[in-house]
C-alpha cells in the first residue's frame, strides 16, 4: 500500500531567484525539518525594503508497489510565526516553465480597466519614482497603496505602478485662446511610486479639455489569472452551531507594500462634485418636451463622414450643453445620444463634447447643430446618502430614493469591491454610467420632488462596506461668480489694482468673419457693416467680459474664434486736466512710473459740420489719445475708427515729462472729416446734406 511516507517533495532544476529559477523536475528532495532547504534566511535588506523569493517545488509518489493512487493534496496548515512574512501557493500548469514565465502570470492578477479621471502631467524619464498626475477640482487623489497602468499609445507600451505617498496641491494655470489668456484651476497629485519608471513617458501639457498626450493613466482591477492558496486565522470561535464563519482577512499579500501613515487634517466629507446650471426646472419630470426651448446657439461643424461603418468624428460644443437640447435635423437628443439617419451623436454634456459616427452611408456635410449650453460648476456636494451592504442585501442591483432630486450630471454612486473603491457618475439627467464593467444605472423622478436611483455594479460589494450616493442641487446656488444660462465668459488677466480701460473684440469665422466690436464703457458697438448684432458688458473691475447673446444673417451663433484685445488702468489713480494756459496747452500728471510706459487720456471733444445754407450738425465725441499723443479711440453711443472721422488723428503738441507731466493742446493737429448726412425735410422726403466744413472744438471741463 501507498503510505505517508511515500509522497515526497522535490526541487527544481534551479532553486534560486534568477531568471531561470525553476524548471523541470530534480532529483533534489525536500527534507522535512531541514533548515533552508527551499528558501533562504530573511536578509536585513528585505526586512526593510521587502522583498519577493519564488520556489518550485513538485510533489510526487515515490512507491515499490504498483497500488492505485487516489489523489493527493497541499495545503498550507500554518503561517509564519513573523506576521509580515506571508505564503502563498499557486498553480502555473507548467511542469517546465522558470521563473519569468511563472512572473508574468503572477502579475497578470492585475490588468487594466477603465481610464483615470486624472492624467499624467509633464515628462517623466526612466528610473524616476515620483510621478505628476493632473486632475480637475472635483477629481479623487490616487489612493495609496493602489495600482494603476501607464500605456503609451504611440510606442504601444505600459507599467504598473503603485502608489506608496501622495501629495496633493492647488495650481493656477492659464491657457491661451487667441490674444487672451485664460485662468484654470487644477490639482496636481505629487504621487510616490514603489518601483522606478521602466521607460520615459511623455505626460500633457496643461489644455482646458484634459489629457492631450498619449500616455494614458487606467485604473487595475483584479483578472485572477492563475489561482492562490493560502491559510487564513479565524476572527472568531467556530462551532457546529455556527452558520457564518469571519476570518481576520480574505486577502493575502503577494508582493510586498508598503503601509504609510497619511495625516488628513480638516478635510470635507464628500468632495467636490461638477454639476450643470441649466433652464431645467427644480420639480423636473423627466420628460424633455415639456422644456421652454427659447434661445438656441448654434454650431456648425465641417464634419466628413465617410462611407466606412463607424466612422468617427469629434464635435467640440465649446460649452457644457443642456441635457435633452441638442436639435440636428429635427432630432433631439435623449439621454446622452442623438440619432438622425445615418448619423449618431453620443454626447458629453459636461465637458461638451459630442462623438458623430455613421452607420456607412457616405455622408460628407457640416453638422448645423442647435442646442442650448449650460454652465459647469464646481463646488461642495450638497447631499449624501449611504446604504449598509449585509449578507442580506448583497447583490449587484441596489435602488434608493433620494431628495432633492439631483441636478444634472452631479450625481455619484461609490461602492467598495475587493477592497478597491469604484465611481458611477450621472451621464444625463436620466442615466448613470459610461462603462458598464464599472456599473450603470437610471434616475427615475418621481414628480414629487424626489427621484429613484436604480444602480447595477460591475461586481459585488464587501460586505460591511456602503453604497454611498452623493449629489448637487442647483436651488439656491449663488451664481454670481458663475455663467448665467446663454452667456459667454472671457477672464482677461491683468494685476491687482487696475481695471479695464479699453476692450475690443474681433470675431473670426464664415459666419461673423471680420466683425469688431468695441466697448465705449456703456455696451458694446459694432464696427464694419456685417449683419448681425452682439450684446455684453464689461466687469471692468473683475476684468470679466460677458457676451450675452451673438447674431450673424444665419442667425444666433457660438462664440467660438474671437481675438481679444484690451488695455488697463490703474483703478486707484485719479488724474485731472489742468485749466489751459494762454496758448490753450493743458496739462496731465500720469506720474514718474508710468511716464515710461503705456498710458491713456481721455477728454470730450466736438466735431462741427458746416454747409451752405447755414446748417450746422454737431456730434460730441470722447477721444482716447495714448502716450504718443495719436487718438487711438472715439465714441459718442457708437465706437468709430479715429481715419473714419479725422483727416489727421496725431496731436501736433504733446510731450511727456521725465517727471511724467503730459502737457498737449487738445485739438492743435486734428483735422476732421466731412461728411454726406440725411435729413428728413418733410414725412416722405428724404434728402442728403454734404458739409463743405468741419470744425473741432474742446471746451475745458466740457
Amino acid at each position: 500500500m501507498i503510505t505517508r511516507d511515500d509522497i515526497r517533495l522535490f526541487q527544481a532544476q534551479v532553486n534560486n531567484d534568477e531568471d531561470n529559477g525553476g524548471g523541470s523536475m530534480s532529483g533534489n528532495e525536500v527534507i522535512d525539518g531541514e533548515i533552508n532547504n527551499l528558501f533562504p534566511d530573511v536578509s536585513r535588506i528585505d526586512v526593510t525594503n521587502g522583498g519577493v523569493d519564488f520556489r518550485k517545488v513538485f510533489p510526487a509518489v515515490i512507491s515499490q508497489n504498483t497500488d492505485v493512487y487516489y489523489g493527493m493534496h497541499s495545503i498550507i496548515r500554518k503561517n509564519p510565526d513573523d506576521d509580515r512574512v506571508s505564503v502563498t501557493m499557486v498553480n502555473t500548469k507548467d511542469p517546465h516553465d522558470q521563473r519569468t514565465e511563472a512572473q508574468t502570470k503572477v502579475e497578470s492578477a492585475l490588468t487594466f480597466s477603465y481610464e483615470a479621471q486624472f492624467y499624467l502631467y509633464g515628462n517623466h524619464i526612466e528610473g524616476m519614482r515620483a510621478l505628476t498626475f493632473m486632475g480637475r477640482l472635483a477629481t479623487e487623489p490616487p489612493p495609496i497603496g493602489e495600482a494603476f497602468y501607464l500605456y503609451d499609445e504611440l510606442s504601444d507600451r505600459g507599467q504598473y505602478v503603485r502608489i506608496t505617498g501622495v501629495e496633493t496641491i492647488r495650481q493656477i494655470l492659464s491657457f491661451a485662446n487667441g490674444n487672451t489668456y485664460t485662468d484654470y484651476e487644477r490639482l496636481l497629485f505629487i504621487c510616490e511610486i514603489t518601483a522606478g519608471l521602466e521607460y520615459a513617458f511623455s505626460g500633457s501639457e496643461f489644455n482646458p479639455a484634459g489629457n492631450q498626450s498619449n500616455v494614458k493613466t487606467y485604473h487595475t482591477t483584479q483578472a485572477n489569472a492563475v489561482t492562490y492558496h493560502g491559510t487564513k486565522t479565524l476572527a472568531s470561535d467556530f462551532d457546529d452551531q455556527t452558520t457564518i464563519m469571519q476570518l481576520d482577512s480574505i486577502f493575502n499579500q503577494l508582493v510586498p507594500a508598503s503601509i504609510n501613515q497619511e495625516a488628513m487634517v480638516n478635510q470635507q466629507g464628500p468632495r467636490d462634485i461638477d454639476f450643470l446650471i441649466t433652464g431645467i426646472p427644480d420639480d423636473y419630470d423627466g420628460n424633455f418636451s415639456t422644456l421652454n426651448r427659447d434661445g438656441l446657439l448654434r454650431g456648425s461643424w465641417p464634419i466628413s463622414l465617410s462611407a466606412s461603418n463607424n466612422y468617427t468624428a469629434t464635435i467640440d460644443f465649446g460649452f457644457p450643453v443642456e441635457p435633452g437640447s441638442v436639435n440636428y435635423a429635427s432630432n433631439r437628443d435623449q439621454n446622452g445620444v442623438l440619432v438622425a439617419g445615418s448619423v449618431t451623436i453620443a454626447i458629453d454634456y459636461v465637458n461638451g463634447i459630442g462623438v458623430a459616427t455613421t452607420d456607412g452611408v457616405y455622408y460628407n456635410n457640416n453638422l448645423s447643430i442647435l442646442f442650448d449650453r449650460a454652465s459647469k460648476v464646481t463646488i461642495p456636494a450638497r447631499f449624501t446618502v449611504a446604504k449598509d451592504v449585509t449578507s442580506a442585501n448583497n447583490s449587484l442591483v441596489f435602488v434608493q430614493n433620494i431628495h432633492p432630486i439631483p441636478s444634472p450630471g452631479s450625481l455619484r454612486v461609490e461602492y467598495r469591491s475587493g477592497g478597491k473603491w469604484y465611481e458611477i457618475y450621472m451621464t444625463s439627467p436620466t442615466t448613470l454610467g459610461a462603462n458598464a464593467s464599472i456599473g450603470a444605472g437610471s434616475v427615475n423622478y418621481n414628480g414629487d420632488g424626489s427621484a429613484t436611483v436604480s444602480v447595477t455594479l460591475g461586481s459585488e460589494p464587501d460586505i460591511g462596506s456602503k453604497i454611498l450616493y452623493t449629489w448637487g442641487q442647483a436651488s439656491g446656488i449663488g451664481t454670481e461668480d458663475y455663467i448665467p444660462e446663454h452667456q459667454y465668459r472671457i477672464d482677461v488677466p491683468f494685476a491687482a489694482g487696475e481695471k479695464l480701460l479699453r476692450v475690443s473684440l474681433e470675431f473670426l469665422g464664415s459666419y461673423y468673419g471680420g466683425v469688431t466690436y468695441e466697448w465705449d464703457g456703456a455696451g458694446f458697438v459694432k464696427i464694419g457693416s456685417l449683419q448681425g448684432d452682439m450684446t455684453g458688458r464689461v466687469d471692468a473691475d473683475r476684468g470679466i467680459i460677458y457676451i450675452d447673446s451673438l447674431t450673424s444673417s444665419s442667425g444666433t451663433r457660438v462664440p467660438n474664434d474671437v481675438i481679444v484685445s484690451y488695455d488697463t488702468v490703474a483703478s486707484d489713480v485719479q488724474t485731472e486736466i489742468t485749466a489751459p494756459n494762454g496758448s490753450g496747452i493743458v496739462s496731465v500728471d500720469v506720474g514718474a512710473a508710468l511716464a515710461a510706459g503705456d498710458f491713456y487720456i481721455q477728454y470730450p471733444l466736438t466735431i462741427q459740420l458746416n454747409s451752405s445754407p447755414s446748417v450746422t450738425v454737431e456730434e460730441t465725441l470722447t477721444v482716447s489719445v495714448d502716450q504718443t499723443g495719436t487718438v487711438i479711440r472715439a465714441y459718442s453711443g457708437r465706437t468709430s475708427t479715429p481715419s473714419s472721422l479725422f483727416n489727421s488723428a496725431q496731436l501736433s503738441h504733446f510731450n511727456v515729462d521725465p517727471s511724467g507731466i503730459v502737457t498737449f493742446h487738445p485739438t492743435a493737429g486734428l483735422s476732421a472729416k466731412t461728411k454726406t448726412y440725411e435729413a428728413t425735410t418733410d414725412s416722405t422726403n428724404t434728402v442728403k446734406k454734404s458739409y463743405s466744413s468741419a470744425s473741432i472744438q474742446w471746451q475745458f471741463g466740457g
